[in-house]
């Protein structure tokens, strides 16, 4: 509940002058500005009458709302900052990088392994089964990773309008490569587009 600008002087008057600003009548305890009795109260009432599932519900619905709201007036649905623009993420870069470390650091809590010691030991990125040699995935990701790039790429055919015809044959030669399930691959064309190896 709001309170009005009355309730909002008076609260700051008491605390101001040290003053319990529950009851109004006894000195607040040091470092506190209830007193004594007021604590004691608020803290019984926390502990054995206050529903904390119901008001978990709340601020998860209330948190919702302002996610909700946050993202339709375009910025970061966590902390509330403008985007830059032309930005494309959801979360803004300093969100990203602070979600990206903590997932890292969760991951390794829980003993998971990381990109490069995946590489070097021969699992897939993706699961733990030994990948395919010369590769980064097992057999089952190296299909979806392959289906992935023939789509992206005739996706990008579809979109972009070619500015001359050397970019159209390059396109056009990746995508045969990648039906070919890259047989006959290029590591430079791989590595410019992202395509798994």
């Amino acid at each position: 509940m709001a309170r009005t600008e009355s309730q909002k002087e008076r609260y700051l008057f008491l605390k101001a002058h040290k003053i319990c600003v529950s009851c109004g009548q006894e000195n607040a305890a040091p470092h506190s500005i209830l007193c004594i009795d007021c604590r004691e109260q608020r803290r019984y009432y926390y502990n054995h009458v206050y529903d904390k599932s119901k008001r978990r519900e709340k601020d998860r619905v209330n948190k919702r709302k302002q996610r909700d709201e946050r993202i339709k007036n375009g910025l970061c649905p966590s902390c509330g900052n403008e985007k830059p623009d032309g930005y494309t993420y959801q979360l803004c870069p300093s969100c990203r990088a602070r979600y990206r470390e903590y997932d890292q650091k969760r991951r390794r809590k829980n003993g998971a392994l990381g990109q490069q010691e995946r590489d070097y030991i021969g699992l897939c990125r993706q699961c733990n089964k030994p990948a395919v040699e010369g590769r980064c995935y097992c057999e089952e990701h190296l299909e979806k990773a392959r289906k992935s790039a023939r789509i992206a790429t005739e996706h990008r055919l579809a979109s972009l309008a070619w500015k001359n015809k050397k970019e159209e044959l390059f396109a056009w030669t990746f995508l045969r490569r990648c039906s070919d399930g890259f047989e006959t691959q290029d590591t430079t064309t791989q590595s410019s587009h992202g395509v798994p190896q």
